[in-house]
């Protein structure tokens, strides 16, 4: 700002340039406005030093805002940063928190297992016999994985095996043994959304009314068991 120890300000549009740099410093234009409004007919005498002075401090107050504040773009955040946690099933762009990401690792941590506690009788070569069978509700998507020990005591004989929810075939294959009283084992796994009813591995013997799903015949007691996992 130039003029004379008594100089009116022209205008309230007047900008102060700085002497050091021959620029407008940036903030200087709002800080005129303030002072006319303080002073009203201010001379330049009177209000140049507090200008100045109002200047230097905010100059100060902007040189340290790339220290206070994080930029826009690539921001780097120190201390403890929070932000609101989406909903569970949010597959957004919002940002995660680490409540989001427990949520949702808790959500698809679930996992179950069930085995036989008893040997099944398939004494009807016309249906399936449920062997073990877990309740993992109707909702989310599930891994399911099982095996089921089988023999026939009358001789050799085929069994039809299913991996199913009640309603949905997962998988499913057919297995013989060589003779009576042997063992012959089936395995089977697949992925199924939204469950109908249990997950259960079913077995049908279509040779004989004398077959049975076994439960011990190792000592183990898990010689037919089944295990779901939720994926999503």
């Amino acid at each position: 700002m130039s003029g004379s120890q008594n100089q009116q300000f022209p205008n309230r549009q007047t900008v102060w340039v700085d002497p050091k740099t021959g620029i407008m410093n940036p903030v200087s234009h709002a800080l005129l406005h303030s002072l006319w409004a303080r002073t009203g007919a201010g001379t330049a005498s009177s209000t140049q030093p507090q200008m100045q002075a109002d200047i230097n401090a905010n100059t100060a107050a902007i040189a340290a805002i790339s220290t206070t504040y994080a930029p826009l773009a690539s921001p780097h955040l120190t201390g403890v940063p929070t932000a609101p946690t989406p909903g569970a099933a949010d597959a957004s762009t919002k940002l995660a928190t680490t409540a989001f990401v427990a949520n949702g690792f808790l959500l698809t941590a679930t996992q179950l297992t069930a085995s036989l506690g008893v040997n099944v009788a398939l004494n009807n070569g016309a249906l399936y016999f449920d062997g073990p069978s877990v309740a993992q509700g109707t909702t989310g998507t599930w891994f399911a994985s099982g095996a089921v020990t089988l023999t026939d005591a009358s001789g050799a004989a085929s069994f039809y095996v299913k991996l199913w929810d009640g309603a949905s075939i997962i998988a499913s294959t057919v297995v013989q043994t060589q003779g009576a009283g042997g063992f012959v084992s089936a395995s089977l796994s697949g992925v199924i959304a939204g469950p109908a009813g249990n997950i259960r591995l079913s077995v049908r013997d279509v040779s004989t009314v004398n077959g049975f799903i076994l439960f011990n015949g190792t000592g183990a007691s898990k010689d037919s068991t089944v295990s779901v996992f939720r994926v999503a």
